[in-house]
């Protein structure tokens, strides 16, 4: 079993090797389109000012990035956010007419303790006539 693992590596190397081709040279921009000289030596300080001002431009332009896609958004939901505002209207009104239905009046309270007071008591007279 090692032997055949063995060969079955050394079979993917020599076709490897053999089919490999010339590295493809990149299309990265060198440092001479930014005025980078390459035989100079920055130092710290070149360096820290260069990456902060990178760092800040990069901040700028994700900051508006995310103003801009938020204002789109804004502007795209605010024809769906009426239709929900109207209908959440719609659905309050009703609710109140609902819970209005089943509002009790303020008479019912004492007229259905006074009721469970005489069926009280016309049970407890008929048991004593017994």
């Amino acid at each position: 079993m090692k032997k055949l693992i063995a060969g079955l590596l050394f079979v993917t190397v020599l076709t490897l090797t053999l089919t490999a081709n010339e590295p493809i040279p990149s299309n990265e921009t060198s440092g001479n389109d930014y005025g980078i000289e390459s035989g100079r030596t920055f130092t710290s300080d070149e360096v820290i000012r260069l990456i902060d001002s990178v760092v800040a431009e990069t901040d700028v332009s994700i900051d508006q990035a995310y103003a801009d896609g938020y204002k789109t958004g804004l502007l795209e939901a605010k024809p769906e956010g009426e239709f929900y505002r109207v209908q959440s209207a719609e659905v309050n009104k009703q609710l109140v007419a609902e819970q209005a239905r089943f509002e009790l009046p303020g008479w019912s309270i004492p007229a259905a303790f006074l009721g469970g007071f005489l069926a009280g008591f016309i049970m407890h007279e008929r048991e004593s006539e017994r």
